[in-house]
């Protein structure tokens, strides 16, 4: 009997030592669990900290950049159409007037992107007006169409020179076309000269100021969304039917039919999918200061994502957790 209960009261201390230790691993772990939390917040109160600070749109973008190199880009837009640029007279002319860059791309649309060495020399070649003896417009990419702003209710007996003044540099009335002929509206158009302000005043009425995102460009040569005429590559298509012929030229048996995405309509029409993703895009671009093309690839790929999502979900109904397909009963 004394061998038996001595035996029971072994299995319970070391039951009992089992239980300690685990007891003091549970409360190890959640130790470090709590530090682990409180070093995570902490890191997020800073980076929050950090963010406040900014204040300027575009140095924020450009600054504030850990994960990749900064890129000092401008845009360089010739006003002067035609002709073509000589590669090694252009880099002796940037050479003159900036100092050694980094490097210089020739867009096709008669632009220049150049990647400048650092902030100060970037400045200053937003701040150049010609170069190669041709006028030209400077201006970081992606920063023109966020300065662009539109109000509502402006009364049509205010001039436009009325409206414009202090950091208001362009102002123009949105037009609409009613009875064959264009009408001025209400709203107003209004480029700003550093940063889009969230109101302002005419005499003594406020006007809230909205992001401008203008709408989509559209070839009138090959139809597609993103580019105008000039510009164009493309071999020219049929608005209409998408037959390889000019606007009006249509055979008299053609049918309606977009050459962008297949549908029963012109390409024109605004309900069209290749328009709406085109708007939504150019939504994109405005916003988040890129180009039309990084926006256009960020829209897909969201569209893209959303359809993956909606046949992972429409795969998976009705089947049990385990991956087998579930059975209703018969009735």
């Amino acid at each position: 009997m004394a061998s038996a209960s001595g035996g029971n009261s072994g299995g319970e201390m070391e039951w009992e030592m089992a239980r300690s230790s685990r007891m003091k691993r549970n409360i190890r772990k959640r130790q470090e669990r709590a530090r682990s939390w409180s070093e995570e917040s902490e890191s997020r109160e800073d980076i929050s900290k950090k963010t406040k600070i900014n204040t300027s749109p575009r140095k924020q973008t450009q600054e504030v950049q850990t994960n990749k190199e900064v890129e000092w880009k401008v845009m360089i837009e010739f006003k002067q159409e035609g002709g073509q640029f000589h590669p090694i007279k252009l880099t002796k002319a940037i050479e003159k007037e900036i100092g050694r860059i980094k490097l210089a791309g020739l867009m096709n649309n008669k632009k220049i992107l150049i990647h400048a060495e650092n902030r100060q020399q970037q400045e200053k070649i937003v701040k150049m007006t010609t170069l190669v003896g041709e006028t030209i417009k400077a201006y970081i990419p992606g920063t023109l169409a966020k300065l662009k702003g539109v109000i509502s209710g402006v009364p049509l007996d205010i001039t436009i020179d009325e409206i414009k003044g202090g950091k208001i540099t362009e102002a123009t009335r949105i037009k609409n076309k009613r009875d064959g002929t264009l009408k001025d509206t209400m709203s107003v158009i209004l480029q700003f000269e550093n940063v889009m302000p969230e109101s302002i005043q005419i005499g003594y009425v406020n006007f809230k100021v909205r992001t401008y995102i203008p709408n989509p460009l559209r070839c009138f040569i090959c139809q597609r969304m993103g580019h105008v005429a000039k510009e164009c590559k493309g071999k020219i298509r049929c608005a209409r039917c998408s037959g390889p012929h000019e606007y009006g030229k249509c055979e008299k048996d053609s049918k309606v039919k977009c050459c962008n995405c297949g549908g029963e309509h012109s390409a024109a029409y605004g309900g069209c999918i290749v328009q709406k993703e085109a708007r939504e895009a150019q939504r994109v671009k405005i916003t988040e200061k890129i180009s039309y093309a990084e926006a256009i690839k960020k829209v897909r790929y969201e569209d893209t994502k959303y359809m993956r999502t909606g046949e992972i979900k429409q795969r998976t109904a009705g089947t049990n957790p385990n991956g087998t397909q579930s059975r209703q009963k018969q009735p």
